[in-house]
């Protein structure tokens, strides 16, 4: 791909991504009793603005804090519309600073963008896509700079807790090995330390196991329209149709990365739908986003593949508004 073609592209991505978020940014602003985000996240932005001046935020917790710390901007102007672009704003950089461009970057990156994936992180899940664009600087730097890897990680996990889980991708990614001496000393040491810890915590990890519940079910009575299998499935489908295309398009080209992602991916849905179905249709989302930034990773990606994904993205994401009304806050607020 010529240079000068690649760099007309970033900026034309630059310029629509700035346009939507800006669209976006525009929306009303819900109360904060609506089962959308967008109102609880500008309430609590107007708390930590106030606490900053004060000085006074010792009471935030640590992963909020990290999240508002980048928008001290609106603070400072005390515009909500800058606060709603700026998050907006964190999913294009997703590619814009960590994607390789190459021929069909552009519809790849619109692809998630123009998605319901893209959109329930550009006005919802806006603390997990702040911990996704860290997370993903991991993901692109574990080759270059290990370090840099590490911060990045440490910050996603801080960011977001679904981060956490996929944390030890990063070390599979980078063909992390243990020697086979010392990975079965370490597997006898988890047992022997899980069983003395048992014996000594016992009481203390059934009152953690019944909080875990309680939170479950907490999560259940947020994301009750979202636990349903057809509705797992429906949110999923779009995970195995990406690598689809890129199996019988670009197999050849397909990266260990994106092989390692959807295996990963496929046993943490799993066990999340059979341990903790409440918050499976957040990890569906973070699954779906991670797969298709992993192929904008790859040396060829395709015009035609990344056609054959915007596509049905966006008629999955035109079937929710029609068979949802969960958008309608988006216009009406």
């Amino acid at each position: 791909m010529n240079s000068k073609f690649k760099v007309l592209e970033w900026l034309l991505f630059l310029i629509l991504a700035t346009s939507f978020a800006s669209l976006l940014a525009s929306r009303p602003i819900p109360s904060i009793d609506n089962p959308s985000d967008t109102g609880r996240y500008v309430h609590y932005l107007h708390q930590y603005c106030n606490d900053y001046i004060d000085e006074q935020n010792e009471d935030k917790e640590l992963s909020f804090k990290l999240f508002y710390s980048f928008s001290i901007g609106a603070c400072g102007t005390q515009l909500d519309w800058l606060f709603l672009f700026q998050v907006a704003m964190l999913l294009p950089l997703f590619f814009l600073l960590f994607s390789k461009w190459r021929n069909g970057t552009f519809l790849w990156a619109c692809a998630i963008m123009f998605s319901m994936f893209g959109l329930e992180l550009m006005t919802n899940a806006m603390r997990q896509c702040f911990g996704t664009l860290l997370f993903f600087g991991a993901i692109a730097n574990l080759r270059k700079n290990k370090f840099f890897a590490f911060v990045f990680a440490a910050l996603a996990v801080v960011a977001h807790n679904s981060t956490l889980t996929y944390s030890p991708l990063l070390l599979w990614l980078l063909n992390f090995n243990f020697p086979k001496k010392a990975l079965k000393l370490v597997i006898l040491l988890i047992f022997l330390i899980g069983g003395f810890f048992y014996e000594l915590f016992y009481n203390e990890m059934i009152d953690f196991i019944n909080v875990a519940m309680d939170v479950s079910k907490f999560y259940g009575t947020i994301y009750v329209n979202e636990l349903s299998l057809s509705f797992i499935l429906y949110i999923t489908l779009p995970l195995y149709w990406i690598y689809v295309v890129r199996y019988f398009r670009d197999k050849e080209y397909i990266t260990n990365e994106e092989n390692k992602s959807i295996i990963f991916s496929s046993i943490l849905l799993f066990l999340c739908y059979l341990f903790f179905p409440a918050i499976t249709y957040r990890y569906a989302i973070f699954a779906v986003v991670l797969q298709l930034f992993l192929v904008t990773r790859s040396e060829r990606q395709g015009v035609i593949s990344a056609c054959y994904v915007l596509i049905p993205l966006l008629a999955h994401l035109f079937f929710m508004f029609f068979m949802s009304n969960n958008y309608q806050v988006l216009i009406y607020g």
